[in-house]
Protein backbone atom coordinates (compact mmCIF):
# COMPACT_ATOMS: atom_id res chain seq x y z
CA UNK A 1 0.00 0.00 0.00
CA UNK A 2 1.36 3.44 -0.98
CA UNK A 3 0.58 6.72 0.72
CA UNK A 4 -0.30 9.63 -1.65
CA UNK A 5 2.62 11.69 -3.00
CA UNK A 6 1.63 14.87 -1.16
CA UNK A 7 1.62 12.92 2.12
CA UNK A 8 5.11 11.61 1.47
CA UNK A 9 6.36 15.10 0.57
CA UNK A 10 5.03 16.47 3.84
CA UNK A 11 6.63 13.61 5.76
CA UNK A 12 9.95 14.18 3.98
CA UNK A 13 10.09 17.66 5.50
CA UNK A 14 9.56 16.25 9.01
CA UNK A 15 10.97 12.73 9.18
CA UNK A 16 13.89 10.55 8.18
CA UNK A 17 13.43 7.88 5.52
CA UNK A 18 13.29 5.13 8.14
CA UNK A 19 10.40 6.85 9.96
CA UNK A 20 8.49 7.34 6.70
CA UNK A 21 9.00 3.66 5.93
CA UNK A 22 7.67 2.71 9.38
CA UNK A 23 4.62 4.99 9.00
CA UNK A 24 3.82 3.32 5.68
CA UNK A 25 4.11 -0.09 7.36
CA UNK A 26 1.80 1.00 10.20
CA UNK A 27 -0.85 2.29 7.78
CA UNK A 28 -0.65 -0.89 5.74
CA UNK A 29 -1.05 -2.95 8.92
CA UNK A 30 -4.10 -0.94 10.02
CA UNK A 31 -5.84 -1.01 6.64
CA UNK A 32 -5.24 -4.71 6.09
CA UNK A 33 -6.19 -5.86 9.60
CA UNK A 34 -8.99 -3.44 10.46
CA UNK A 35 -10.61 -2.79 7.08
CA UNK A 36 -9.24 -5.60 4.87
CA UNK A 37 -8.16 -2.97 2.34
CA UNK A 38 -4.85 -2.54 0.56
CA UNK A 39 -5.41 1.09 -0.46
CA UNK A 40 -4.98 4.18 1.69
CA UNK A 41 -8.19 6.15 2.38
CA UNK A 42 -8.02 9.08 4.80
CA UNK A 43 -11.83 9.31 5.04
CA UNK A 44 -12.06 5.76 6.36
CA UNK A 45 -9.15 6.39 8.70
CA UNK A 46 -11.01 9.33 10.28
CA UNK A 47 -14.60 8.05 10.14
CA UNK A 48 -13.74 4.65 11.60
CA UNK A 49 -11.24 5.88 14.17
CA UNK A 50 -13.00 3.97 16.97
CA UNK A 51 -12.18 0.72 15.14
CA UNK A 52 -8.61 1.89 14.76
CA UNK A 53 -8.38 2.65 18.50
CA UNK A 54 -9.76 -0.78 19.39
CA UNK A 55 -7.28 -2.49 17.09
CA UNK A 56 -4.33 -0.52 18.45
CA UNK A 57 -5.15 -1.16 22.13
CA UNK A 58 -5.35 -4.90 21.40
CA UNK A 59 -1.71 -4.97 20.28
CA UNK A 60 1.40 -5.46 22.40
CA UNK A 61 2.53 -2.60 24.62
CA UNK A 62 5.46 -1.71 22.36
CA UNK A 63 3.29 -1.76 19.21
CA UNK A 64 0.57 0.45 20.74
CA UNK A 65 2.80 3.50 21.13
CA UNK A 66 4.24 3.17 17.61
CA UNK A 67 0.89 2.64 15.88
CA UNK A 68 -0.95 5.47 17.64
CA UNK A 69 1.99 7.83 17.02
CA UNK A 70 2.02 7.07 13.29
CA UNK A 71 -1.76 7.34 13.13
CA UNK A 72 -1.59 10.78 14.75
CA UNK A 73 1.14 11.89 12.30
CA UNK A 74 -1.04 10.98 9.32
CA UNK A 75 -4.10 12.74 10.75
CA UNK A 76 -2.03 15.83 11.53
CA UNK A 77 -0.65 15.90 7.96
CA UNK A 78 -4.15 16.00 6.49
CA UNK A 79 -5.14 18.89 8.78
CA UNK A 80 -8.32 17.17 9.95
CA UNK A 81 -10.59 19.41 12.04
CA UNK A 82 -9.26 20.31 15.47
CA UNK A 83 -11.86 18.37 17.50
CA UNK A 84 -11.04 15.05 15.80
CA UNK A 85 -7.32 15.71 15.97
CA UNK A 86 -7.52 16.50 19.71
CA UNK A 87 -9.57 13.37 20.31
CA UNK A 88 -6.90 11.21 18.67
CA UNK A 89 -4.15 13.13 20.45
CA UNK A 90 -5.83 12.46 23.81
CA UNK A 91 -5.85 8.71 23.09
CA UNK A 92 -2.23 8.99 21.97
CA UNK A 93 -1.20 10.74 25.20
CA UNK A 94 -3.04 8.19 27.31
CA UNK A 95 -1.28 5.27 25.61
CA UNK A 96 2.11 6.99 25.74
CA UNK A 97 1.72 7.62 29.48
CA UNK A 98 0.68 4.01 29.97
CA UNK A 99 3.67 2.63 28.03
CA UNK A 100 6.18 5.01 29.62
CA UNK A 101 4.92 4.24 33.13
CA UNK A 102 5.12 0.51 32.46
CA UNK A 103 8.73 0.83 31.33
CA UNK A 104 9.81 3.05 34.16
CA UNK A 105 9.90 3.03 37.91
CA UNK A 106 8.54 5.95 39.91
CA UNK A 107 10.07 6.01 43.35
CA UNK A 108 7.34 6.33 45.99
CA UNK A 109 7.63 8.70 48.92
CA UNK A 110 8.43 7.36 52.38
CA UNK A 111 4.83 7.98 53.52
CA UNK A 112 3.54 5.99 50.55
CA UNK A 113 5.90 3.14 51.42
CA UNK A 114 4.73 3.21 55.04
CA UNK A 115 1.05 3.22 54.08
CA UNK A 116 1.16 0.72 51.23
CA UNK A 117 -0.93 -2.35 51.97
CA UNK A 118 -1.52 -5.55 50.01
CA UNK A 119 -4.76 -7.47 49.53
CA UNK A 120 -3.26 -10.28 51.60
CA UNK A 121 -2.77 -7.89 54.52
CA UNK A 122 -6.31 -6.56 54.16
CA UNK A 123 -7.67 -10.11 54.14
CA UNK A 124 -5.67 -11.04 57.23
CA UNK A 125 -7.24 -8.14 59.17
CA UNK A 126 -10.65 -8.95 57.67
CA UNK A 127 -10.54 -12.55 58.89
CA UNK A 128 -9.68 -11.37 62.42
CA UNK A 129 -12.90 -9.36 62.47
CA UNK A 130 -14.82 -12.30 61.01
CA UNK A 131 -13.89 -14.38 64.08
CA UNK A 132 -15.46 -11.73 66.31
CA UNK A 133 -18.89 -11.91 64.63
CA UNK A 134 -21.90 -13.39 66.42
CA UNK A 135 -25.55 -13.99 65.50
CA UNK A 136 -26.51 -10.53 66.75
CA UNK A 137 -25.44 -7.22 65.22
CA UNK A 138 -22.31 -5.67 66.71
CA UNK A 139 -21.93 -2.22 65.18
CA UNK A 140 -18.15 -1.94 65.24
CA UNK A 141 -17.19 -5.51 64.32
CA UNK A 142 -19.92 -6.15 61.72
CA UNK A 143 -19.38 -2.82 60.01
CA UNK A 144 -15.58 -3.27 60.02
CA UNK A 145 -15.84 -6.80 58.56
CA UNK A 146 -18.24 -5.59 55.85
CA UNK A 147 -16.02 -2.62 54.94
CA UNK A 148 -12.85 -4.72 54.82
CA UNK A 149 -14.69 -7.19 52.58
CA UNK A 150 -15.51 -4.36 50.17
CA UNK A 151 -11.83 -3.35 50.18
CA UNK A 152 -10.77 -6.95 49.58
CA UNK A 153 -13.18 -7.98 46.82
CA UNK A 154 -13.55 -4.70 44.89
CA UNK A 155 -11.29 -1.85 43.75
CA UNK A 156 -11.28 0.84 46.49
CA UNK A 157 -13.57 3.80 45.82
CA UNK A 158 -13.55 7.35 47.17
CA UNK A 159 -14.75 7.92 50.71
CA UNK A 160 -17.94 9.68 49.54
CA UNK A 161 -18.91 6.64 47.49
CA UNK A 162 -19.04 4.57 50.68
CA UNK A 163 -20.69 7.25 52.82
CA UNK A 164 -23.59 7.84 50.39
CA UNK A 165 -24.40 4.20 49.58
CA UNK A 166 -27.45 2.16 50.60
CA UNK A 167 -28.01 -1.60 50.39
CA UNK A 168 -31.29 -2.93 49.03
CA UNK A 169 -32.63 -6.44 48.43
CA UNK A 170 -34.88 -5.43 45.53
CA UNK A 171 -34.23 -3.47 42.35
CA UNK A 172 -37.54 -1.57 42.66
CA UNK A 173 -36.52 -0.02 45.99
CA UNK A 174 -36.34 3.84 45.93
CA UNK A 175 -32.73 3.62 47.14
CA UNK A 176 -31.65 2.47 43.67
CA UNK A 177 -31.92 6.12 42.60
CA UNK A 178 -28.99 7.04 44.83
CA UNK A 179 -25.65 5.26 45.29
CA UNK A 180 -26.86 1.75 45.90
CA UNK A 181 -25.74 -1.86 46.28
CA UNK A 182 -28.53 -3.78 44.56
CA UNK A 183 -28.45 -7.32 45.96
CA UNK A 184 -31.07 -8.53 43.49
CA UNK A 185 -28.88 -7.58 40.51
CA UNK A 186 -25.61 -8.16 42.39
CA UNK A 187 -24.22 -4.78 41.42
CA UNK A 188 -23.14 -1.48 42.95
CA UNK A 189 -24.49 1.58 41.18
CA UNK A 190 -22.48 4.76 41.73
CA UNK A 191 -24.45 7.85 40.70
CA UNK A 192 -22.56 10.61 42.51
CA UNK A 193 -19.13 11.72 41.35
CA UNK A 194 -16.33 13.78 42.79
CA UNK A 195 -15.21 14.73 39.28
CA UNK A 196 -16.97 15.01 35.94
CA UNK A 197 -14.55 12.72 34.12
CA UNK A 198 -17.39 10.29 33.47
CA UNK A 199 -21.05 10.92 32.83
CA UNK A 200 -23.94 8.58 33.62
CA UNK A 201 -23.95 5.65 36.03
CA UNK A 202 -20.95 3.58 37.02
CA UNK A 203 -21.78 -0.09 37.67
CA UNK A 204 -19.56 -2.46 39.64
CA UNK A 205 -20.43 -6.19 39.67
CA UNK A 206 -20.65 -7.83 43.12
CA UNK A 207 -18.90 -11.23 43.32
CA UNK A 208 -20.78 -14.11 44.96
CA UNK A 209 -18.63 -14.20 48.14
CA UNK A 210 -19.18 -10.49 48.76
CA UNK A 211 -22.89 -10.80 47.94
CA UNK A 212 -23.34 -13.29 50.82
CA UNK A 213 -21.45 -11.00 53.24
CA UNK A 214 -23.53 -7.93 52.29
CA UNK A 215 -26.79 -9.91 52.44
CA UNK A 216 -26.00 -11.14 55.96
CA UNK A 217 -24.86 -7.65 57.00
CA UNK A 218 -28.17 -6.11 55.92
CA UNK A 219 -30.14 -8.92 57.58
CA UNK A 220 -28.39 -8.34 60.92
CA UNK A 221 -28.26 -4.55 60.81
CA UNK A 222 -31.82 -4.07 59.44
CA UNK A 223 -30.96 -0.56 58.20
CA UNK A 224 -30.09 0.11 54.54
CA UNK A 225 -27.37 2.74 55.01
CA UNK A 226 -24.00 1.11 54.32
CA UNK A 227 -22.08 3.03 57.01
CA UNK A 228 -23.94 4.72 59.85
CA UNK A 229 -23.57 6.14 63.32
CA UNK A 230 -24.02 3.88 66.33
CA UNK A 231 -26.39 6.40 67.91
CA UNK A 232 -28.61 6.48 64.81
CA UNK A 233 -28.31 3.72 62.19
CA UNK A 234 -30.23 5.91 59.73
CA UNK A 235 -27.64 8.69 59.89
CA UNK A 236 -24.39 8.57 57.83
CA UNK A 237 -21.01 9.05 59.45
CA UNK A 238 -18.87 12.06 58.55
CA UNK A 239 -15.81 11.94 56.32
CA UNK A 240 -13.66 12.83 59.30
CA UNK A 241 -15.03 9.92 61.33
CA UNK A 242 -14.67 7.58 58.33
CA UNK A 243 -10.96 8.42 58.12
CA UNK A 244 -10.61 7.82 61.86
CA UNK A 245 -12.54 4.55 61.49
CA UNK A 246 -10.14 3.31 58.80
CA UNK A 247 -7.10 4.20 60.91
CA UNK A 248 -8.64 2.33 63.83
CA UNK A 249 -9.33 -0.78 61.74
CA UNK A 250 -5.87 -0.93 60.15
CA UNK A 251 -3.97 0.39 63.19
CA UNK A 252 -2.15 2.58 60.66
CA UNK A 253 -2.70 5.95 59.05
CA UNK A 254 -4.49 4.51 56.00
CA UNK A 255 -7.24 6.40 54.15
CA UNK A 256 -9.19 5.40 51.04
CA UNK A 257 -6.69 7.42 49.01
CA UNK A 258 -3.84 5.21 50.29
CA UNK A 259 -5.95 2.12 49.63
CA UNK A 260 -6.52 3.25 46.05
CA UNK A 261 -2.79 3.88 45.48
CA UNK A 262 -1.91 0.50 46.98
CA UNK A 263 -4.51 -1.30 44.89
CA UNK A 264 -3.35 0.24 41.61
CA UNK A 265 0.32 -0.31 42.50
CA UNK A 266 -0.36 -4.00 43.13
CA UNK A 267 -2.10 -4.59 39.80
CA UNK A 268 1.13 -5.65 38.14
CA UNK A 269 1.29 -6.46 34.46
CA UNK A 270 -2.29 -6.53 33.17
CA UNK A 271 -3.73 -5.73 29.70
CA UNK A 272 -4.44 -2.12 28.78
CA UNK A 273 -8.21 -2.65 28.46
CA UNK A 274 -8.44 -4.41 31.81
CA UNK A 275 -6.60 -1.55 33.49
CA UNK A 276 -8.90 0.91 31.70
CA UNK A 277 -11.98 -0.92 33.08
CA UNK A 278 -10.57 -0.83 36.61
CA UNK A 279 -9.88 2.90 36.25
CA UNK A 280 -13.49 3.47 35.17
CA UNK A 281 -14.88 1.50 38.13
CA UNK A 282 -12.65 3.45 40.49
CA UNK A 283 -14.05 6.67 39.02
CA UNK A 284 -11.09 8.17 37.17
CA UNK A 285 -9.48 8.10 33.75
CA UNK A 286 -6.61 5.78 32.92
CA UNK A 287 -4.31 8.80 32.60
CA UNK A 288 -5.24 9.93 36.13
CA UNK A 289 -4.70 6.41 37.41
CA UNK A 290 -1.18 6.33 35.97
CA UNK A 291 -0.29 9.86 37.00
CA UNK A 292 -1.81 9.95 40.49
CA UNK A 293 -2.31 6.43 41.80
CA UNK A 294 0.44 4.30 40.25
CA UNK A 295 3.74 3.59 41.94
CA UNK A 296 4.95 0.60 39.96
CA UNK A 297 7.25 -1.94 41.50
CA UNK A 298 10.62 -2.76 39.98
CA UNK A 299 9.53 -6.23 38.84
CA UNK A 300 7.55 -4.71 35.96
CA UNK A 301 10.15 -4.53 33.25
CA UNK A 302 10.17 -4.72 29.49
CA UNK A 303 10.73 -8.46 29.74
CA UNK A 304 7.19 -9.02 31.03
CA UNK A 305 5.40 -6.30 29.05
Amino acid sequence: MELPDHTIKTFEQKFKDTTIKNIKASMKRIFLNVFELDEFDIKILVKEREKVFNYITDQTITSQKTLISHYLNVIETYKINEIIYNEIKEVYQSIVKYVDQKRGYIKPTQDELNNKITLEEINKIRLKFQKKLTDTYDHYNDQAYMLLSLYYYLPPLRSQDYLTTYITRRSNNPYVYSNCIDLEKKEWKIRKYKTDAYHGDRTIPIPDELYIILKNYLKKKKYPLLLSKLSNLDEPISTQYFNYYNKNIFRRDISTSELRKSYVSNLGDIPYKERELIAFRMGHTLTTQLRTYSKYSKNITESNI
